[in-house]
């Protein structure tokens, strides 16, 4: 038992410095959100999504714009286009300065600023489904990589008490040799098995450290991060029947939701080309100043309303309307495909966790199967009456059995991991 702790001390002691309170799973999940880049990845096109909606309203928003020119010389105003006062076409050479401000709101558009704004609000759901996802993701590669870690550490437990073993075996066989009731051959055989079990112990060393380096990459830290990880302390609970489960995911899937705002962005933009023909009403109004060398400075002003109905657009309105009818039946297939596939994933997780009850059985059976096995064999052995192959078998049939009982248990929570993944929750 003194080797074991020690065995498990050097393992831990190697992928970081010793804490009072390692890092539960809870905790880590915590961590990972705050770290992780393909969350910051997610909440960067949120952003943009937010910042586009500004551009995609700006057309039906009022405009205001200043302008000004100053000029010297014996010709024209330079650039009489750039502004348009109304009095630009009197200008005079020489010195002279044109102010202009201009306000113009479209805000008449038969519904299409509605649509505008239902486009942009669309859009920023659509990633903020997409930041739904990237979580989902995220917490399940944590869960798995953290159950991989829980995994190799109890295997490596088990290789440590296999090796313990045999020592004890090779010492208890070394004492009969040398008593003169067991051959030399078995004390070689007993030497060569705990050679194996070395050679398994460091494998499981290097399997656990493996395992760590991919959870620190799940969860956004550096390789030399010097936390230590806790225990698994979130409960495995799952709903009761596939129904249920299939109920919850299509309600609020980040995958289906993603899918319905796709299709919502498509009947917006069939909307939207079906009234690109219709007519657009304006608010403008335009102040002017000018001022010449020559002359003394005028001041001018003009408001009205701009109609503007579009007569033909060389056939761009009715291909648009085509396309856009052509992407609405896409996504209408779209979001049934992904609830097929969402349905067919829970499916597949709930089968697999439905058995996780009959798997622990079984190993709880076999390892205190073997364990029985283990012992009465010991007991052959020192009465004489087994020889060193059969103690040596049902001590790997030991080791065997503690290395699958932790494997259901990874098992186990990995299949709640993709439960929950299937069903759209973090």
């Amino acid at each position: 038992m003194k080797q074991l702790f020690s065995v498990l001390f050097l393992a831990s002691a190697s992928f970081g410095a010793c804490q009072s309170e390692p890092t539960p799973l809870s905790e880590l999940l915590k961590v990972a959100r705050e770290h992780s880049p393909g969350l910051q990845i997610a909440k960067a096109d949120i952003a943009a999504a937010r910042a586009r909606s500004g551009t995609r309203n700006a057309a039906y928003r009022p405009v205001i714009s200043l302008n000004g020119v100053a000029s010297s010389g014996d010709g024209s105003m330079i650039f009489p286009t750039s502004v348009m006062p109304s009095n630009y076409s009197q200008t005079m050479p020489g010195s002279q300065a044109v102010a202009n401000a201009t306000f113009m709101w479209k805000f008449w558009s038969f519904g299409r600023d509605s649509i505008a704004r239902r486009s942009a609000a669309a859009e920023i759901q659509h990633f903020e489904s997409g930041l739904a996802r990237a979580e989902s993701d995220l917490m399940r590669s944590m869960r798995e990589a953290f159950a991989n870690v829980l995994y190799r550490r109890d295997v490596l437990a088990a290789r440590s008490e296999a090796y313990a073993a045999a020592k004890e075996m090779l010492r208890v066989t070394q004492a009969k040799f040398e008593e003169g009731s067991v051959p030399k051959a078995f004390v070689f055989r007993a030497q060569a098995d705990v050679s194996t079990m070395e050679r398994e112990l460091a494998m499981a060393r290097a399997d656990l450290e493996e395992s760590l380096a991919m959870l620190r990459e799940s969860a956004g830290l550096d390789q030399v991060d010097p936390r230590q990880f806790g225990a698994w302390d979130e409960p495995l609970v799952a709903p009761e029947s596939l129904k249920e489960a299939i109920e919850f995911a299509l309600k609020s899937h980040p995958e289906v939701q993603m899918a319905s705002w796709s299709l919502e962005s498509a009947q917006l933009a069939r909307q939207d080309a079906a009234k690109s023909r219709l007519p657009e009403l304006s608010f403008m109004a335009m102040g002017d100043w000018m001022g010449t060398r020559l002359m003394p400075a005028s001041a001018t002003s003009k408001a009205g309303l701009v109609l503007s109905f579009p007569l033909s657009d060389g056939g761009e309105g009715s291909s648009a309307k085509k396309e856009a009818d052509a992407m609405e039946a896409k996504m209408q297939q779209e979001l049934r495909m992904t609830q097929l596939k969402v349905q067919a994933s829970i499916a597949r997780a709930f089968a697999s966790w439905n058995s996780v009850e009959a798997q622990r059985k079984a190993a709880k059976d076999g390892l205190v199967a073997s364990l029985e096995a283990f012992r009465v064999m010991q007991e052959r052995y020192g009465a004489g009456m087994a020889i060193l192959v059969e103690v040596i078998d049902a001590r790997a049939q030991v080791a065997l059995m503690r290395t699958q009982s932790a494997d259901v248990d990874r098992y186990a929570r990995s299949a709640w991991a993709t439960l929950m993944r299937a069903m759209g929750k973090s």
